[in-house]
């Protein structure tokens, strides 16, 4: 049975893994207290929070808040409005970023035969020269 080698790690390895481990708890915590403070005031009685002072855990429960929100007429226009621009602009940045790399392969399709067109009038200057050789020498 073999055995595997372990890979040593040196003082500047282990020193990076926890400089590393703690660099990703503290943008975890960053990152996720944002969102812990919304869900709290969502979570809490409007009134209550006008007063300032919750941040990760309501004082008062209560989902009076997200039934208001639910009841609005107007919440079905705005969603509407979010598909809408959404289907517009995915479709819109589409066609142009479509329209903008024909033009940039269009562009670099004629650099590119402006560079090689040498070989092309050379070619066509040999094919001219070739079978009218014998006038080209008599006239040198």
């Amino acid at each position: 049975m073999e055995t595997r080698k372990k890979i040593k790690s040196s003082p500047a390895d282990k020193v990076f893994t926890v400089c590393n481990t703690i660099f990703m708890i503290l943008f975890i915590i960053i990152t996720l207290y944002p969102i812990l403070n919304t869900l709290a005031l969502a979570f809490n009685d409007g009134t209550d929070a006008l007063r300032g002072g919750i941040y990760l855990i309501p004082r008062k429960w209560t989902l009076k808040n997200f039934i208001t929100v639910l009841q609005k007429d107007n919440l079905i226009t705005g969603a509407y409005i979010t598909v809408a621009r959404t289907l517009i602009g995915t479709f819109t940045a589409l066609i142009t970023n479509a329209i903008l790399a024909f033009i940039t392969i269009l562009f670099m399709f004629f650099l590119m035969l402006n560079k090689f067109s040498f070989l092309f009038m050379s070619t066509s200057i040999a094919s001219f020269i070739a079978p009218n050789l014998p006038q080209v020498v008599t006239v040198l």
